[in-house]
């Protein structure tokens, strides 16, 4: 069987001069006895492919994709090619729209025409509505549909702007004449064509016909003398859609594609069988196409329009991914987002979205720019203001340590107020000293520290071991009626009495204290307070023995 490519774009410029168009290698056609002008109102769907390589036509799923032949964007560069959504005539279609991606479908076969579909994703929405395709649903009904029009029904609807006659060809008689005229303005067949059982096809077509991804229509009954062809597509009219009525409404069943010389008895016209790649259309044409981002901490939000309308019975999944780094997720593509965590706070990234599919569908991605903001500085501290003073007599004598050793023991009482709305971690060392050398006088074990926290007459009195723990961090958590943190600190010490230890009155008591920059380095054990032997840092309260 010999096939016809549409006629190159130089072929089809040059005579459209003259009002003609030149048929190469493979027909696909509006020609025969019925073909009347298109009602537009049925049709607004329709979409003309030209100027271009090639005179095609399409259909538009959505606002952002048309349905085509692939056949029709074989080999050529996505920026020649100009849709217009929406046309009737080809004298005034409507502006040009470039598509920005252009998707044969991934089983398409230059050779055998099978999987002969295509899909264009406009950079723009366009206005004009979209045409349904078959749900799973309808897949009784258009079989219903192929019987009856096995049997001489005229169910099917075609239309385009192609040849409207093709006449021998001497030197090729399967193809057209080279003086066969093309429509300016959209026809279609009054009536429609039958729509035929794949049965019919195989036996009509042979093993050129491959029902897994072709349907064919309009062989039947031969017109009635004198018309010498019946109704049928032909060159020009590639891409188009053919519907029929399935569920009280047309669905485009079929995309024109290939068939022997347009119009002639017992050799239908063939088309791409649209619910064969149904899954392939619908993952690509609701994968999002455009997408915005929110950012949240370490992680980052895309949001996308999603289109559960086109294919209302599939839900695939959208993978969102991060760049840098790959991080991905996926949600259903109703969800309409989804959410990437553990990434860099301060870095920029580029969240790309697209559907996930199984029927080799590989739509093109939609991405944006997010960048995730560094986390706002900490909310400044008041400054820590505290306030120490002596609050009892001091009071040493000579005493026996837990221990049995012979000792001065001190008991000093001071009291601490601490600003309510500041917050203070306060490090206190107590040291004794002799005043005369101003060296550190050293404690006996079981010299204790013990301390009250204020709250109105509650008070609790917990003991650290001294001079085990050498600090104590006044984290005032309670607020007095005054409205201040208050703590009473007790001291036991018990001094080593050796020879030539000063008088008591030459013992003084040295409180110092380090608000540390860090809290979370009070504790530590580079702490300069561990390390002070007779430099004594800040003097915040002391007393001497007597």
């Amino acid at each position: 069987m010999i096939r016809r490519l549409i006629a190159p774009i130089a072929v089809v410029l040059f005579l459209m001069a003259v009002g003609q168009v030149g048929a190469s290698e493979m027909s696909t056609r509006i020609v025969g006895p019925g073909r009347v002008d298109a009602v537009a109102a049925d049709w607004r769907f329709m979409t003309l492919l030209y100027p271009g390589p090639y005179l095609c036509a399409g259909s538009v799923m959505n606002s952002r994709w048309v349905l085509t032949a692939a056949h029709c964007i074989d080999g050529q560069a996505t920026s020649t090619l100009r849709a217009h959504p929406g046309a009737y005539t080809r004298s005034s279609p409507g502006p040009a729209i470039t598509p920005d991606a252009a998707l044969p479908h991934p089983s398409y076969n230059s050779s055998t025409k099978s999987w002969d579909l295509a899909l264009l994703r406009l950079p723009t929405a366009t206005t004009a509505p979209g045409v349904a395709i078959p749900a799973p649903s309808d897949d009784a009904a258009i079989a219903a549909a192929q019987v009856a029009g096995s049997a001489g029904t005229a169910n099917a609807a075609i239309a385009g702007w192609g040849l409207i006659s093709c006449g021998i060809n001497p030197s090729e008689p399967s193809s057209c004449s080279a003086s066969d005229p093309t429509a300016t303005i959209l026809q279609s067949v009054s009536g429609g064509i039958p729509l035929l059982t794949d049965a019919t096809c195989s036996t009509l077509l042979g093993s050129d016909f491959r029902p897994a991804s072709m349907i064919c229509a309009g062989s039947g009954p031969s017109p009635p003398p004198p018309a010498p062809v019946r109704n049928d597509t032909c060159s020009g009219d590639s891409g188009g859609p053919m519907t029929t009525i399935a569920g009280g409404r047309p669905v485009q069943v079929g995309v024109v594609s290939w068939g022997l010389r347009c119009g002639d008895p017992g050799s239908p016209g063939v088309y791409a069988r649209v619910s064969a790649a149904r899954d392939w259309i619908c993952d690509t044409v609701t994968s999002p196409t455009a997408i915005t981002a929110t950012a949240d901490g370490t992680s980052a939000t895309a949001a996308w329009a999603a289109d559960t309308t086109t294919c209302p019975w599939r839900d695939p999944l959208v993978r969102v991914t991060a760049s840098p780094g790959g991080a991905t997720t996926t949600a259903a593509l109703s969800a309409g987002r989804a959410t990437i965590a553990g990434l860099s706070v301060g870095t920029s990234y580029t969240l790309s979205a697209r559907v996930v599919s199984a029927s080799g569908a590989v739509p093109p991605e939609a991405s944006v720019a997010v960048t995730l903001p560094a986390p706002p500085p900490p909310p400044p501290v008041a400054p820590c203001s505290q306030t120490f003073y002596q609050q009892d007599v001091r009071t040493a004598r000579n005493a026996t340590a837990p221990n049995g050793t012979a000792s001065v023991r001190v008991v000093s009482r001071i009291r601490i107020y601490d600003d309510a709305q500041s917050w203070c971690r306060t490090d206190l060392t107590f040291i004794f000293r002799d005043r005369r050398s101003a060296k550190r006088l050293s404690q006996l074990p079981g010299s204790t520290l013990g301390y009250r926290v204020l709250t109105g007459k509650d008070f609790s009195a917990p003991v650290v071991s001294w001079p085990t723990a050498r600090e104590f961090r006044f984290e005032g958590s309670d607020t007095t009626g005054l409205g201040r943190r208050d703590a009473r600190l007790v001291l036991v010490s018990y001094l080593t009495r050796t020879k030539g230890m000063p008088a008591q009155s030459n013992i003084e008591l040295v409180v110092v204290r380090r608000i540390p920059t860090n809290p979370a380095q009070a504790a530590a054990t580079a702490n300069p307070l561990f390390a002070q032997k007779n430099s004594f840092g800040t003097a915040i309260g002391w007393a001497v023995v007597s």
